[in-house]
């Protein structure tokens, strides 16, 4: 294995001891989305942690738990569309029930066509949607190392098995031998393929189960969608954009804290002991 490519990455941010973040104005949640590789989850834990630890719950995670697969997935997840339908609404209770007081962050790939719906249906209801975007040679690059880490992971797992006497050495033989087709297949441009082609069956899915979203790609930041059916009413599906190609997980979560202030839907608290973050 080429040890040297698959070294993990530390979080950039610590656990923060107390919150350095509060919502204001009305703001009950923070719902986070965008292509595969950007950073969505990585930038929803953080901004969790600047509003002291508040609940996160991530869209993609729940669909991989359902389907079996796991986060250096790039294919396709086939599932029932009513996965995706069950999933949204838990997502939405959860809005209903946060508060700027008990907020929640939400990662989620249809964050902010769900959250827009939301707040036309109940007008009370103020959730901030954060589009992240990222190029597509950054995201490719994030992705592969995703699934060489998950590689050497299941490479320590076996050995450690080997040596546990839990597989014998036929076994080990031919999992290992499964590991080195593994990274052999992660190359960018088969990563690529993979990524665009789970994106378009993700697009049908979701069509399938919101029609009237059919033929939106719903990470373009100039995206527009019908507000309750009014041709003369489109809308934005975010309120802040964070880019992260040449930002570090910290760069991007100090960005996004500063927009969320700067916009109204924030203010700064100043925490007696935060935990100082992880050096590059």
């Amino acid at each position: 294995m080429a040890s040297h490519e698959l070294t993990h990455q530390g979080p950039e941010l610590a656990p923060k001891q107390e919150a350095t973040l509060r919502l204001i104005n009305g703001t009950r949640a923070i719902i986070i989305f965008g292509r595969i590789g950007v950073g969505q989850s990585n930038l929803g834990e953080n901004v969790s942690q600047c509003l002291g630890g508040v609940p996160l719950k991530d869209g993609g995670r729940d669909i991989r738990t359902v389907t079996g697969n796991t986060p250096a997935t790039t294919k396709f997840m086939p599932r029932d569309v009513s996965v995706d339908h069950d999933i949204d609404k838990t997502q939405k209770e959860l809005i209903r029930q946060a508060s700027s007081d008990r907020p929640v962050v939400i990662v989620a790939k249809l964050g902010g066509y769900n959250a827009l719906r939301l707040m036309h249906e109940d007008p009370t209801i103020k959730v901030v949607r954060i589009l992240v975007t990222c190029s597509r040679d950054e995201a490719v690059k994030r992705v592969r190392r995703r699934k060489l880490n998950e590689i050497t992971d299941d490479h320590k797992k076996l050995d450690m098995q080997l040596g546990l006497g839990e597989v014998d050495s036929d076994e080990y033989a031919v999992r290992l031998a499964e590991l080195y087709v593994r990274q052999a297949d992660a190359t960018p441009e088969r990563i690529l393929h993979e990524t665009q082609e789970r994106e378009r069956r993700d697009f049908e899915q979701w069509a399938k189960a919101y029609p009237e979203i059919a033929g939106i790609d719903v990470f373009d930041p100039g995206a527009l969608i019908l507000v309750n059916g009014d041709k003369n009413r489109r809308q934005s599906l975010y309120d802040i954009r964070v880019s992260t190609t040449k930002r570090s997980k910290r760069q991007s979560a100090d960005f996004l804290a500063d927009k969320l202030v700067e916009k109204g839907f924030a203010e700064r608290v100043k925490a007696k002991k935060p935990a100082e973050p992880t050096q590059n």
